[in-house]
């Protein structure tokens, strides 16, 4: 049987600066702050998906984080996170889950968290995929 290739050797992690630390239910969440273009009150009248659907709750007031394109995701809290950080590599068997949204993962304020794609998860979501309790 041949050996599985550990791609993080083959490549080294990617520096990122500027994210958004987002707090949806008991998940936590990151995105890159250039995909953001605007943060506003989220309100369940608006018709985009909460990320607290994603963690098995109900959707609650909160801000939504809104793509260039429009796509968008509520969440409970968020704060901006300018210090540069590493991002650590998906491991090929997280590259398709929750929709494709997961580009990796970062450590900040003594937590790993997920960095997601803002568009892809939106989608994922809006698709009704969310509820992973």
């Amino acid at each position: 049987m041949a050996e599985a290739q550990d791609v993080s050797r083959d490549r080294p992690s990617a520096m990122v600066a500027g994210l958004l630390l987002c707090r949806a239910a008991d998940g936590w969440l990151a995105f890159r702050a250039r995909d953001v273009v605007a943060v506003e009150a989220w309100a369940e009248a608006e018709r985009s998906p909460h990320a607290r659907l994603a963690f098995g709750y109900s959707p609650h007031q909160g801000r939504s984080l809104v793509a260039a394109g429009g796509d968008a995701v509520g969440v409970d809290e968020v704060s901006v996170f300018a210090e540069p950080v590493s991002v650590l590599s998906p491991p090929a068997l997280l590259l398709r889950s929750l929709g494709g949204s997961i580009s990796g993962f970062v450590f900040a304020r003594d937590k790993l968290w997920p960095l997601l794609r803002l568009t892809e998860f939106s989608r994922f979501l809006a698709h009704g995929q969310g509820g992973l309790r």
